[in-house]
């Protein structure tokens, strides 16, 4: 079991942590832990069996499959439901580093944990998103895997069998393991990049970590010409994406729900509406 993990505060204020926010408790506390399980790894890719979710988190089944099916779409994670592998693909930017220096040991370290992962879908994705950032060598994996999501999770329902406020401690002041012994965790060689930084083979920062940008909110101006955040609004309204509705989809409804918000503010300067813009 790992001694600790990293949970990077912006986090919270990502796209991802919003939608899984607005979604509900059971999936926010599914989201963090996931990066601090007491089984996973600091390669984000590891085995659990969604009967631990259920009993570690105190979730029924179903509470358990929405819940990940949730995270699933915003992005966060993936499920292989064969093997019962989790992948977290921003956690092993955020727990090891952005990328090692080739001459840094965690590199022999992250490639032999990479070794002995059980047979999975995510072998080859792993690679391909940190191969060149750990220069790995030997990329496992076939050209068979495909597919992605939970298989048979249960009909669209906010389970509210977890009602608790996510309180989470990270200890990131820790010994520095400049050897590459232990869980790989650390700055060792690589100089103590930030952890959840650009990476290197993709260029772009870990999903949950990325800022709000204009194809992540919709936006719109008020009769004062006065711009506000419609997904803002649409929280402040009760409006809230659905499990099997796509962003363009809730975008849309989010835009029709504003028109008709602004047109009763138009006629009732006083109404509710007011405060979003």
């Amino acid at each position: 079991m790992r001694e600790y993990a990293r949970l990077a505060p912006g986090f919270w204020l990502s796209p991802v942590g919003r939608k899984l926010r607005a979604r509900g408790t059971n999936e926010l506390l599914l989201a963090v832990y996931l990066l601090s399980a007491p089984s996973s790894n600091s390669l984000g890719l590891y085995y659990l069996p969604k009967q631990t979710v259920q009993h570690e988190l105190g979730m029924t089944t179903e509470g358990a499959s929405n819940a990940l099916r949730w995270c699933i779409q915003t992005g966060f994670c993936d499920y292989d439901e064969a093997a019962e592998m989790v992948y977290v693909p921003a956690m092993a930017g955020l727990q090891i580093a952005p990328n090692l220096a080739p001459a840094d040991k965690r590199v022999k370290w992250v490639q032999s944990q990479y070794e002995m992962l059980p047979e999975n879908r995510f072998l080859s994705k792993f690679f391909d998103d940190y191969g060149v950032a750990f220069h790995l060598k030997n990329r496992r994996g076939t050209a068979t895997e495909k597919g992605r999501g939970i298989e048979g999770a249960s009909k669209d329902h906010r389970s509210k069998d977890v009602d608790v406020d996510v309180d989470v401690d990270v200890d990131v002041d820790v010994d520095v393991e400049k050897d590459g012994d232990g869980d790989g965790q650390g700055e060792g060689a690589n100089g103590g990049a930030e952890p959840g930084a650009v990476n290197s083979t993709t260029g772009e920062a870990p999903l949950f970590l990325k800022a709000e940008s204009g194809t992540e909110t919709s936006t719109a101006k008020t009769s004062t010409g006065n711009p506000i955040d419609l997904t803002e609004c649409g929280e402040a309204h009760g409006i809230t994406p659905q499990l099997k509705e796509t962003p363009e989809q809730f975008k849309k409804r989010l835009n029709a729900e504003w028109m008709r918000i602004e047109c009763d503010r138009k006629r009732k300067p006083s109404s509710k509406g007011d405060h979003c813009g």
